[in-house]
């Protein structure tokens, strides 16, 4: 495309990696002016994210923003129990780590020593590296989603709405998957949000519509009853879609399904063993 005085992100994800959206706000302002994200359904967590680096955010009716407080992951953190490989670690939501301390500081009248105590059960649970690491996704997150802001806002001039988007983003609506509709995203959060008229309303949900077909939103990746399949069963799918007006590149994930006994419910369940590529398709 080059150099261009807008860019139009039409943009649909259930969330992603917390960096991924900075970057790509920075790589898009080096080709344009002025950015605009076009959201016709979900642009979750880390979607949001990316959407605070835009000029303007234009919104369907069926639009969807939500909370950016992340979930983290890393060596340190807790095994998941019903993982029988003994690999997988439990996320941990930076936000339930600080409900719990608030909950002991501001509702529970205790002394230092009994502070202590309860902070205990957390830090017994939780190795300190992993909750050190909270912290810091903790101001990471602050932090990025302020310089994005500052991409269109003036860092100076509306240092109050940066402050207030990103507390109530990241804080104020206390569950992660909170679905923020667009009035919300315009009234409470303080985004620059856009409702859509009727026209461009149904060409988004068109559009949407067609790479909902394409990526089979809503279906198994193993079809059948219950989705159970043998181990080995092979499994090949597109995940993710990149297209401009003269290039299209999905990301094909191929793999095998392994069948294995869930330890907290005792059901059969299918693990997808895979791996992804991003490919040119046209």
């Amino acid at each position: 495309m080059g150099a261009c005085e807008q860019i139009d992100l039409f943009l649909y994800t259930r969330g992603g990696h917390t960096l991924t959206p900075n970057r790509l706000v920075y790589l898009l302002r080096e080709y344009c002016q002025r950015l605009c994200v076009l959201v016709p359904h979900y642009a979750h967590s880390a979607g949001t994210t990316l959407a605070t680096g835009a000029n303007e955010i234009v919104m369907h009716r069926m639009g969807e923003l939500g909370p950016t407080d992340p979930s983290v992951a890393n060596p340190f953190n807790p095994e998941d129990p019903t993982d029988p490989s003994h690999q997988r670690r439990l996320p941990i939501s930076v936000e339930d780590v600080n409900a719990y301390v608030a909950l002991i500081r501001d509702h529970v009248q205790v002394g230092s020593e009994d502070l202590a105590a309860l902070l205990d059960p957390l830090t017994s649970a939780v190795h300190p590296l992993a909750l050190g690491n909270i912290y810091r996704q903790h101001l990471l997150i602050r932090t990025m989603g302020s310089r994005l802001l500052a991409t269109h806002l003036d860092p100076d001039k509306d240092s109050d709405r940066i402050e207030k988007i990103m507390e109530v983003l990241t804080e104020k609506l206390y569950y992660h998957g909170y679905p923020v509709s667009r009035q919300e995203a315009r009234d409470v959060v303080g985004l620059p949000v856009t409702f859509a008229g009727p026209e461009l309303e149904a060409d988004m949900w068109a559009l949407y519509s067609e790479y909902k077909r394409n990526l089979k939103f809503g279906q198994p990746f193993i079809p059948g009853p219950g989705a159970i399949a043998p181990t080995g069963t092979p499994v090949e799918c597109d995940v993710a879609v990149v297209e401009s007006n003269s290039m299209l590149h999905t990301c094909r994930v191929q793999g095998t399904a392994r069948l294995a006994k869930n330890k907290g419910t005792n059901l059969d369940e299918v693990n997808i063993e895979a791996s992804g590529a991003w490919e040119k398709r046209a």
